[in-house]
């Protein structure tokens, strides 16, 4: 009796506590520090009331022998009960005469059989907790029948569960930054802490369903115990769908709200609640931007290689290049972020081309573009590219690195040729000073002779009869770039000017008054493509006899006395006015 009534009583004070624990964390919805320190609470109460209301109950005991005192007593029974258990324990047996005993045990065993030894023993006390603690069940057992959603995540929220009981509203999902960061049949009511890049939006969605509020909140909390709220505002199903399509996790029977933070500098703890729905605080790490410096290597052509140019500034996107030029694009992390993923895209007037970039090592620092079978293998027209890249982190560049290639102009060569008498005989030998320049070299030199007889008509044409051309460079020649400018002579032996028909050279037949007139043409080296070719100013050379060549000497040093006498005057100051 005394055993019913004590744990009754602690099952009494046991259900109470827990009664008393749902109802303040169904009505505050404690975190879990509130609910450890009202479970300690609860604890200390059950504690307090058994060893107020048990333990003292539990603490007395009687013998075999005072039991049956009550008992004799209870039913005026003289003193045999107790005789007999004493003549049953083994000492009995040196006591005395053995029939006594076997009929006094005989004695007690026959009345026995309709003595009721619990008679008398019912306590006013145990009845009443026994009635206690049958009221208390039949309500819990209701409570439990009524509220089993909520009697289920109790008992997970002693466990120091995260579960929510259920609400009117329904936070289906949550996402930042198009991150689900938590799904109801996953995650339940934690979102997930996650890492956003710094200086850059935040944008919160949440989807909801059941009772639909006008708006909700967003609430930030800054290490430094700064706070801030932002406003989760219904969005149109029109631009919900827009924004969010057929994403995984979209419930289309959920409404979307949003609210949007235009910068986000400084790492956050944020909260969610939206009607009587809420969501347990989560972190928002801040994470640096990938930075990285872009480089971009040319190698000219082969032609071009000798003249070697300097590289290109570090962090220069424009380049100047000769066609048919190779550029290779290289980008480092400044930031020691390691890069996951780098592309570069070709940005055409009618297309673009995407083209994956290669680790140069296993750290992940330097990217390079290989630039075979690409648009920057050879360069043969201006050129526009992108490059962007994923890090370690997930994210991208906030602007993609631009460049630009021009095409660099290789000019055409210069070529210059003078000659000191003008007036020859038709089997003089001439010399021709020539000077000729280029950026690269010079892979061809020419001289085009062109005669115009003495009684040509007006309107008649040099015919292809009256030309030659005479090549100054061996075929397998080439003047090279360090060569330049190149200076050189040419002798003309007009006697074997001839022009060439089919198989057969024609002499030119020179006589006097006969003119002929000479243009040098340079064409530069510009490797496997065809080179640039650029004519002289010509020469004419007027074909004379003797007296006419004697003439023009006899000219020509009259002219150069002239010429040097003012030269003179001008040194000595002679003829000038005081």
């Amino acid at each position: 009796m005394r055993g019913t009534t004590a744990w009754s009583g602690v099952l009494i004070a046991v259900s109470w506590v827990l009664a008393g624990l749902f109802a303040l964390d169904a009505l505050f919805e404690l975190d879990v520090p509130q609910r450890l320190v009202v479970m300690a609470i609860g604890a200390l109460a059950a504690i307090w009331a058994w060893r107020r209301y048990s333990w003292p109950v539990l603490r007395q005991r009687e013998s075999l022998t005072q039991v049956a005192l009550l008992v004799e007593r209870q039913h005026g029974i003289r003193s045999d009960l107790v005789a007999a258990l004493q003549f049953e324990t083994p000492a009995a047996v040196e006591w005395g005469s053995r029939q006594l005993e076997d009929a006094v045990i005989s004695q007690v065993a026959d009345r026995s059989r309709g003595l009721n030894v619990g008679e008398g023993f019912s306590h006013p006390l145990a009845r009443r907790r026994l009635g206690i603690l049958l009221a208390t069940a039949v309500v819990g057992a209701a409570v439990v029948g009524l509220f089993p959603e909520h009697a289920r995540i109790f008992l997970r929220r002693l466990a120091l569960a995260a579960d929510h009981y259920p609400s009117a509203t329904r936070i289906e999902a949550v996402m930042i930054n198009d991150q689900i960061v938590l799904d109801r049949d996953v995650d339940r009511t934690q979102p997930r802490s996650i890492a956003a890049a710094e200086g850059l939006p935040i944008v919160f969605q949440l989807q909801v369903s059941g009772r639909l509020p006008e708006s909700g909140q967003a609430r930030l909390r800054a290490a430094s115990g700064r706070q801030r709220t932002l406003v989760l505002e219904r969005l149109p199903q029109e631009e919900a769908d827009a924004r969010l399509g057929d994403r995984p996790g979209r419930s289309q029977q959920a409404t979307v709200y949003e609210g949007r933070l235009n910068r986000l500098v400084d790492p956050v703890s944020y909260r969610l609640y939206l009607g009587d729905a809420w969501t347990d605080p989560a972190e928002i790490r801040m994470i640096s931007l990938p930075v990285v410096e872009m480089e971009m290597a040319v190698r000219p052509p082969e032609y071009a290689a000798a003249a070697a140019e300097p590289p290109a500034a570090p962090g220069s996107r424009q380049l100047s290049v000769l066609e048919g030029s190779e550029v290779r694009v290289s980008i480092e992390s400044t930031n020691r972020k390691k890069i996951a993923a780098a592309w570069v895209t070709i940005v055409d007037q009618e297309n673009s081309q995407r083209f994956e970039m290669q680790a140069e090592d296993a750290t992940g620092f330097r990217w390079t573009l290989p630039p075979q079978d690409t648009p920057l293998e050879q360069i043969r027209r201006e050129t526009r590219f992108e490059v962007q890249l994923t890090d370690e982190d997930g994210l991208n560049l906030e602007t993609p690195l631009r460049g630009y290639v021009r095409i660099k102009i290789d000019r055409p060569p210069t070529c210059s040729a003078d000659i000191v008498h003008r007036v020859v005989l038709p089997t003089a030998k001439p010399e021709i000073n020539f000077r000729v320049s280029d950026d690269y070299g010079i892979a061809g030199l020419a001289l085009h002779v062109q005669v115009e007889r003495a009684r040509q008509d007006l309107d008649d044409e040099p015919s292809d009869d009256r030309r030659t051309t005479l090549q100054l460079l061996q075929a397998d020649e080439i003047l090279t770039a360090d060569r330049m400018p190149h200076l050189g002579s040419y002798a003309l032996d007009l006697s074997r000017l001839a022009t060439s028909s089919a198989d057969t050279a024609v002499p030119l037949a020179l006589a006097k008054g006969d003119r002929l007139k000479l243009t040098l043409e340079a064409t530069d080296y510009r490797g496997a493509m065809p080179g640039e070719t650029s004519p002289s100013e010509p020469l004419v050379l007027e074909i004379s006899d003797e007296s006419g060549v004697l003439a023009a000497i006899s000219e020509a040093d009259e002219r150069s006395e002239e010429r040097l006498t003012e030269i003179i005057k001008q040194q000595l100051g002679i003829g000038e006015t005081p």
